[in-house]
């Protein structure tokens, strides 16, 4: 059996719903939409504007827009359309003010990753770990979090969030060396084990 790298899976899927296979449809959400919820939960605090802006997108596909044919790569897309979504409604929003300051201070992740073993200052590494990333601002949060928990590469976060190749790698230079300085100041973590943590 052949081990297909998923984002090729992906465009499959997508080629197959534009020549009429709904069930191509249905797994292109299956494989997003929990991956979107929790991008979307890292830019806004508003789970519905989440909710109801992943459902948009999903819907727009579904009627097979005729711009739509034209998109090379789905995931990118999706993530694109979200962050243009939830952006676009948080300006036209009444509370906008209070909307954006809680975009600038981020909601802390919300993915799920495993426990280690190892306690950190009598509390589980991942909390250490999951807090130096959530202290980090928002712009370095949110190209470490493409990069490291939704893989994409610099060339597709930078599309995604409108900022140069370069200023994409330098967000995560500088978010990298600010979590290497929080989460190494004490001798006692261990890089390995804030590997596992993350």
């Amino acid at each position: 059996m052949e081990n297909q790298n998923p984002s090729n899976v992906h465009q499959k899927n997508w080629q197959a719903y534009l020549n009429g296979n709904d069930q191509a449809f249905e797994n292109l959400y299956m494989a997003f939409a929990d991956r979107l919820y929790i991008y979307g939960s890292n830019l806004t605090i508003d789970k519905a504007l989440v909710e109801d802006a992943i459902q948009e997108i999903f819907c727009k596909l579904y009627q097979r827009d005729k711009d739509l044919i034209e998109v090379k790569n789905i995931r990118s897309y999706l993530f694109v359309a979200l962050r243009n979504h939830i952006r676009k409604s948080l300006s036209t929003d009444r509370n906008h003010e209070e909307h954006q300051k809680r975009y600038q201070s981020m909601q802390p992740l919300s993915e799920e990753v495993p426990t280690p073993s190892m306690g950190y200052e009598g509390q589980p590494l991942q909390a250490h770990v999951r807090r130096a990333i959530d202290d980090l601002p928002p712009r370095q949060k949110e190209v470490l979090c493409l990069r490291f928990f939704e893989g994409f590469d610099y060339y597709e976060i930078s599309d995604i969030m409108k900022i140069s190749y370069q200023v994409a790698r330098n967000y995560a230079s500088r978010g990298m060396k600010r979590l290497r300085a929080d989460l190494f100041a004490d001798p006692k973590v261990q890089y390995k084990s804030v590997v596992m943590a993350i």
